[in-house]
């Protein structure tokens, strides 16, 4: 795997010469100004390190670009000191975040041996697995797909979504125990939670109903990185129950994902027909385990090759195969 750094900061591109020199890796180096022009037409696997602190943007639009990247892992560079919370950056996807120069020589040839085993070891999400790949299920479905994302998105039109129902479990139980009030104020910090995370991969909310709610991803017709979105949300939430979430116990929320076509518009969502809608609250509501996430077999198709070995069969319901997650435990 090629390693592509972007910074303007000659300091820090001179203490990667030993990098460069030691023929382990195979290193690129540019300017800033040159990272969307790089990034945008490069298809193959990379790990790129952004040096944040040469953007005249804000670092946060350019790690969720990063983070929709199915084939880059990334890195962050802050000297500056940009990022107050680095634990952002890793939320986002990142493998690697360095904030002081080192003038060891050795030091960033042994950092990336080490960062190169994290990520084979632990983001399994992104590394690819040999006999993984898969083609596509045929399917009979004409998907209408949406130009240029939400760009091409207008009220009143049919558009192809990747669509995300998620919900509390025990949502009842949950306001009976805490209180109103009290549960009110956490699910506020539960929604931003989801906020934060589908953002990264184009995603927003379309309506969210008491404890649950529908969010849409405009759908490529190529890939689901809705998948990813999903997967993230599930294994994310045991930091958000210690770091963020006001529920004094571990919250449980199922997620089901499927595709289709939808007649999309703004305002008042609350007696929308559909029945692309239909199924997936179906699976959501009355298929879907409680704390799991559902795939249909219409995802699976478009779903990243490399997180199609963490999905089982689930069975079939109203006609179509469901897939679930494998169930994962922390711990010993």
């Amino acid at each position: 795997m090629e390693i592509y750094f972007f910074s303007d900061n000659t300091t820090f591109i001179k203490h990667l010469s030993p990098l460069k020199e030691s023929k382990k890796y195979k290193v690129s180096i540019f300017g800033v100004s040159e990272f969307k022009k790089e990034c945008k037409v490069c298809k193959k696997q990379l790990l790129v390190y952004i040096d944040i602190s040469g953007l005249d943007e804000g670092y946060e639009k350019t790690l969720k670009f990063l983070a929709r990247k199915e084939n880059f892992f990334f890195g962050v560079v802050d000297c500056s000191g940009k990022i107050k919370d680095v634990a952002e950056c890793f939320f986002l996807g990142a493998v690697d975040y360095i904030r002081k120069i080192e003038t060891n020589e050795e030091f960033y040839i042994k950092r990336f041996s080490r960062v190169f085993k994290y990520m084979t070891k632990y983001r399994k999400d992104f590394v690819p697995v040999a006999g993984n790949e898969r083609k596509p299920e045929q399917n009979n479905a004409i998907y209408k797909i949406p130009v240029n994302g939400w760009q091409g998105i207008t009220s009143g039109n049919e558009y192809a979504f990747s669509i995300m129902f998620i919900e509390i479990d025990g949502e009842k139980e949950l306001e009976k125990k805490y209180g109103r009030k009290n549960y009110k104020k956490a699910l506020s910090t539960f929604i931003n939670y989801i906020r934060k995370h589908i953002s990264v991969f184009n995603g927003r909310i379309w309506f969210w109903l008491s404890g649950g709610g529908i969010i849409l991803f405009p759908f490529d017709g190529v890939k689901c990185p809705a998948v990813l979105c999903g997967f993230r949300l599930k294994l994310y939430k045991h930091i958000y129950d210690v770091e963020e979430s006001p529920f004094p116990s571990s919250i449980s929320f199922r997620i089901a994902l499927h595709i289709g076509n939808l007649l999309y518009f703004t305002g008042d969502t609350g007696e929308i027909i559909s029945e692309t809608i239909n199924s997936v609250f179906h699976v959501g509501k009355i298929f879907a385990e409680p704390d799991n996430f559902y795939i249909t077999s219409e995802v699976f198709s478009f779903a990243p090759a490399q997180l199609k070995d963490y999905f089982i069969d689930a069975g079939k319901f109203e006609g179509r195969n469901v897939l679930r997650m494998k169930h994962y435990r922390f711990g010993g």
